[in-house]
């Protein structure tokens, strides 16, 4: 998946081992911005290298996303910014990878340095992402306002609700505030409003499961 809109450098926390990474692919227009054991998050551009993205993939037999970067000449300049815009796009790209995932919901949870983010997958929490604290302050005001909760109270839990179209489809999300001590963290429950329920025999259950809750 990549993001339509590019998105600020600086929106992304880069840990020493990142940083060595972007001297190793600078010269493929290439900046690893979140890599774990499943996935690897690149920043690209127009003049990334797919060869060198396709060979990444292929080494590292890894899940390859790639986020367009924004800036007025080279990423990899010292020209580089942040803004509530760019905020709003990796905010969008978070809800809309999440959909794709078929994930339950988001956690947006703040550190000293920096804020990851985790999708629950089939009861799992994934992290896919590790952002600034200046992005996690722009993204929760963001979350904050679209659900109507009061942007300046971080002092007791709150809720509320919004929604997103993606393809066409509607998806309704629930969001709940915590205090931290770093903050405040953020669940967004998503809510698919199209979703069937299955029977027995569409959810892969073993023949010799299934006669206990059949109903006679």
């Amino acid at each position: 998946m990549e993001v339509l809109d590019g998105i600020s450098l600086d929106l992304f926390y880069l840990d020493d081992i990142l940083q060595r990474e972007h001297f190793i692919l600078k010269n493929n227009n290439i900046i690893p911005l979140y890599v774990n054991e499943n996935r690897m998050v690149l920043g690209v551009n127009e003049n990334s290298s797919e060869i060198v993205i396709k060979d990444l993939e292929n080494f590292s037999q890894k899940e390859i996303l790639k986020l367009k970067i924004k800036s007025t000449t080279n990423f990899l300049s010292k020209n580089r910014y942040y803004d509530l815009t760019s905020a709003s796009n990796l905010l969008d790209w978070i809800i809309e990878y999440a959909v794709f995932k078929n994930a339950s919901d988001v956690h947006i949870e703040p550190f000293e340095k920096y804020a990851r983010v985790r999708i629950r997958i089939d009861g799992e929490l994934n992290e896919i992402l590790r952002i600034s604290y200046e992005a996690y302050n722009l993204i929760t005001n963001r979350i904050k306002f679209l659900a109507n909760m009061d942007i300046a109270e971080k002092r007791i839990p709150l809720d509320g609700k919004f929604s997103v179209k993606l393809n066409e489809i509607n998806y309704d999300l629930r969001v709940s505030t915590i205090p931290t001590c770093y903050s405040e963290k953020i669940v967004i429950r998503i809510l698919y409003r199209e979703s069937k329920i299955l029977d027995l025999n569409q959810i892969g259950m073993a023949e010799e499961h299934k006669k206990f809750y059949l109903v006679h």
